[in-house]
Parts: C-alpha cells; sequence; structure tokens
C-alpha cells in the first residue's frame, strides 16, 4: 500500500485465501487520530487502544469474508469500493454487539468516519470509508437483535449474513440497493467538494461567518452532522461514560477560537484591501497551525512535511479563495488589476 496502515486484509477473489492483519502497541491513539481526523487537532477522548485493535481486527475479517460471497456481489464491492467498506464496519459491529450488549464504539465509529469525510486523506476528505449509513442501520437492528437474543451462539459465517440482511437487505433485490448506494457514495464526493470550496476552515464554518456561498440543504445536512461529530468527539461533549475511552473535559476548540478570529478581522475590516490583508494574515496562521499540529503527531516530521507539503498547503485554498474574491471587488471598485498574492511560504 501507498498510504500508512493499521489494519489490512489479504486475499484472493472467491476466498480461497485471506489474512488480516492489525498493528499491536504501535497502534496508537496518534497514529488512529492521523488517519482519522488529518491532525486537525488532539480529540478529547482517551481511547481504549485494546478495545480498538479489536475492532479493526474484526473490520478486516469482514473483509474477508466480502471475499466468499457471490461472483455479482463481488462484483458489485469491486466496482463501489464504499461497499467494501460498509461489510467491514458491518461485520465488526455485529460481532461486537454479540459480544458486548454494546453500541457505544460503533456509534463513535459513525463519528469518526463522518469527521474523515471532511478531513481524513490529508485534509482533503475521503468518501470511500464513509460507511454512516449502514453503520447507523446495522448498529440499530443489532441491538434489537441482541435484546431479543437473536444474535446468541450464531456463527461468524451466520453473522456475516445477518450483517448483509443488516446493510443492503434480502438477496432479493440486494444488487440493486448495493448499486444505488455506490452510486450514492460517487456522488457525495462531488457534494463534499463542493463543500470544501465553499467553506474556510472545516465544513461547519458557513454556519458561523456570513458568506456569499451559502450551502445547499444537502451540504447543510452533511454540515450539521460533521458539527456534531466534532463536538463528540473532538471536544468530549454529549458522550456517556464508557468503558472506551475516558474524556478530556479541559479540551480547548481551536475552530470555534479561529471562527471567531477570522469573523472578528472580517468585520473590523471596512475597506476591500484590509480585507483582504487580514485574510492572508489568518491564512498564514492556519498553515502555520497545520504544520505544527503535523509535527507533534509524526514519527518523522521532517520527511512527512518534505513529501506532504502540497497537502498542507491545501487547507487554506478556501482562504485563497475567498481572497480571490476580494481580489475582484477591488479590481471593480478600483478600476485596478487585483495584487497578486499566491499562497503564504510556510517555513520547512
Amino acid at each position: 500500500r501507498d498510504e500508512p496502515a493499521f489494519s489490512i486484509s489479504i486475499g484472493d477473489k472467491g476466498g480461497r485465501f485471506c489474512l488480516a492483519f492489525t498493528l499491536g502497541p504501535q497502534f496508537n491513539q496518534n497514529m488512529l487520530e492521523n488517519m482519522f481526523f488529518d491532525a486537525q487537532q488532539d480529540s478529547a477522548l482517551n481511547w481504549n487502544m485494546t478495545a480498538m485493535r479489536a475492532y479493526f481486527y474484526k473490520h478486516e475479517l469482514g473483509h474477508c469474508a466480502t471475499l466468499m460471497r457471490s461472483y455479482d456481489e463481488r462484483l458489485m464491492a469491486a466496482t463501489y469500493p464504499v461497499l467494501q467498506e460498509d461489510l467491514g464496519d458491518a461485520y465488526a459491529t455485529i460481532e461486537h454487539i454479540q459480544e458486548t450488549g454494546d453500541d457505544t464504539l460503533p456509534r463513535l465509529m459513525a463519528d469518526m468516519r463522518t469527521l474523515s469525510l471532511l478531513r481524513g486523506a490529508d485534509g482533503r476528505g475521503e468518501t470511500t470509508h464513509y460507511t454512516v449509513d449502514v453503520l447507523d442501520r446495522v448498529t440499530q437492528q443489532a441491538m434489537a437483535d441482541y435484546r431479543t437474543g437473536k444474535l446468541k451462539d450464531l456463527s461468524p459465517d451466520e453473522l456475516f449474513e445477518k450483517a448483509m440482511v443488516y446493510a443492503y437487505g434480502p438477496p432479493e433485490g440486494r444488487l440493486n440497493v448495493m448499486q444505488t448506494r455506490g452510486q450514492a457514495i460517487n456522488h457525495l464526493q462531488n457534494v463534499t467538494a463542493t463543500m470544501q470550496s465553499k467553506t474556510v476552515f472545516d465544513a461547519a464554518s458557513a454556519m458561523h461567518l456570513k458568506q456569499d456561498r451559502t450551502f445547499t440543504p444537502e451540504e447543510q445536512m452533511i454540515a450539521d452532522r460533521y458539527e456534531a461529530a466534532r463536538q463528540r468527539i473532538m471536544l468530549g461533549k454529549g458522550l456517556p461514560a464508557s468503558p472506551y475511552y475516558t474524556i478530556n473535559t479541559q479540551q480547548k476548540d481551536p475552530v470555534a477560537d479561529y471562527r471567531e478570529e477570522l469573523a472578528s478581522q472580517l468585520a473590523a475590516q471596512p475597506d476591500v484591501q484590509a480585507r483582504r490583508e487580514a485574510l492572508g494574515m489568518m491564512q498564514y496562521k492556519l498553515l502555520q497551525a497545520e504544520r505544527m499540529l503535523r509535527v507533534k503527531h509524526r514519527t518523522d516530521p521532517a520527511a512527512y512535511e518534505q513529501g506532504r507539503y502540497a497537502a498542507a498547503a491545501d487547507t487554506g485554498i478556501s482562504l485563497q479563495q475567498q481572497m480571490d474574491i476580494v481580489d475582484a471587488q477591488l479590481q471593480q471598485e478600483q478600476g485596478a488589476e487585483p495584487a497578486q498574492m499566491g499562497t503564504p511560504e510556510v517555513a520547512r
């Protein structure tokens, strides 16, 4: 693989063999959060990493089970990779609930997948692992079956078949459901790309800043869910006590601080040129903050910065677009060419 991973499965189509792996102690909290949150900030949760490793190992077993499905189902999953991740999370969730009768961890996974939708993959967002809709269905139905004893003593094969039913319904018509699901995620990829072009720091920013560009109802629904997940995972708000984490009650909210400062800067600068300079300053500060977080969370920060600098610069693109808008206002109001100002260089 080209990207780092903390769990992986290797097998052949048809299920003649499959090996599932997850890292041991080196799969730690920093590695977990870097993969999901792109070092946006430390979460407010101190994770039970033993439980997290077990969940991701079960996820890989779900991938192995997918290889043993019918040809048509395997082909559909290969066509739409999100289906593979759906089934990995579905199997991990149903086996976890069978063992524990607890839905806290699957619901946390749904929140983490939501954050990754817009902050994963080095801040560019990542839809392939957006399994949230399936996770919600599987968690709800598995808990109902657990309470009535329907999961008791089921074998792994029987659990996976139940996971398939929870995720995509009975065999009749299942392929159509899978195809519709895959097409919806392809559409979502375009939606999230548009959302990132409309926002300053994260998907919820447009709810806090007065911007010319507003969210569609579909985008707003995603932004609302993202902000709810951020409140729980990054700030620890609204979470019950759980054996799967402890909460850092002193966690600060740098996103809120950033929004407040940026909104203050813009409100205090009625002059277009001053607004542009304020945006440039905030972009520079954002890139510096991103760099510091990356350095903190990577074992080899120098190599990481050199190889991923372009991704770090991407986090300021919406600010750059904001400056382009102000440039156009300058040109219109002053009849002059806008000043050329590229993305500020970050010391490396």
